[in-house]
């Protein structure tokens, strides 16, 4: 028997509950029954009538699988992993996936408003652009979580002042996750904890490690692999292709999809031109039972 870590709000109170199985891996992580009737059922994989759009997907596992829920008070560490490459602002001098931020903006701040106020959550900030990543809210030069409630809002500020230019380095994002991961593991003793990543890009790597046709998706799969083993067990990689227009295509999506199916995750398509909560989609992450 397995658990699965989910966030709910049932009749009106908020708290963390801890997730049951039999035979199933993954559960949705919404702050509401509702709002996870808007998207693809993540436990059966079954499609609902979704308010966010025909090409919102999420990964689904057995139809059968019983839920049971009792209380827990695990911490949760939720980690923002955001593109801020050039195609947010323009394509080919085109309209870009998202303007001035507001799909991004507005999904996470949603998500702060309904979870920011709880003491067993942190939250951790890191864009990626160029050739480069970058945390934005660090201590001895490493990227941290923390619950401080300025020190999240400040963040968001930062994020919001990035401009959207130059390419989409996957490489150096998964890196900064893991040097997170290890950091806050050696910072703080945190063995009980739950790391979710919510990687957010509008598009595929650039950089040449992972565009190989020979080794590309080897070379990712290491590098995800590296991220897991630094908290086995713990660590949830949930990934959203981004998309304005056109949505992703089967190859360009492939690299978000590998990521978030070895990282226990969730995958979505998203359009910026319409409203998906990242709450109904992030898995977190599994145990096993005593």
């Amino acid at each position: 028997m397995k658990q699965v870590f989910s966030i709910s709000v049932l009749s009106g109170l908020l708290f963390v509950c801890l997730v049951g199985f039999q035979n199933c891996s993954q559960v949705s992580f919404t702050p509401d029954e509702a709002a996870s009737a808007a998207i693809k059922n993540s436990i059966t994989g079954d499609s609902t009538n979704s308010s966010s759009g025909p090409n919102v997907t999420n990964s689904g596992d057995d139809a059968n699988c019983r839920v049971d829920l009792i209380n827990s008070t695990k911490n949760v560490k939720v980690l923002f992993l955001i593109d801020t490459s050039g195609s947010n602002a323009s394509i080919n001098g085109g309209p870009g996936t998202d303007v001035g931020k507001v799909w991004r903006l507005s999904t996470i701040n949603s998500f702060i408003s309904a979870y920011g106020s709880k003491p067993n959550f942190e939250f951790g900030f890191a864009t990626f652009q160029g050739t480069s990543a970058s945390a934005l809210i660090t201590s001895n030069m490493h990227g941290i979580f923390t619950k401080n409630p300025a020190e999240v809002s400040q963040a968001i500020s930062d994020f919001k002042n990035i401009k959207d230019e130059g390419n989409t380095p996957y490489d150096a994002a998964l890196a900064i996750v893991r040097d997170m991961i290890n950091y806050d593991q050696q910072r703080m003793a945190a063995k009980d904890v739950g790391y979710v990543v919510v990687m957010v890009s509008d598009g595929s790597p650039t950089n040449t490690s992972y565009t190989d046709s020979r080794n590309g998706m080897t070379n990712l799969t290491n590098d995800v692999n590296k991220i897991l083993a630094e908290a086995p067990g713990q660590i949830s990689l949930n990934t959203v292709y981004l998309y304005n227009q056109a949505a992703p295509t089967a190859s360009q999506k492939a690299y978000l999809q590998k990521i978030s199916s070895l990282g226990s995750g969730a995958f979505i398509e998203a359009s910026s031109n319409q409203t998906v909560q990242i709450s109904d989609t992030v898995q977190v992450p599994k145990t096993v039972c005593n």
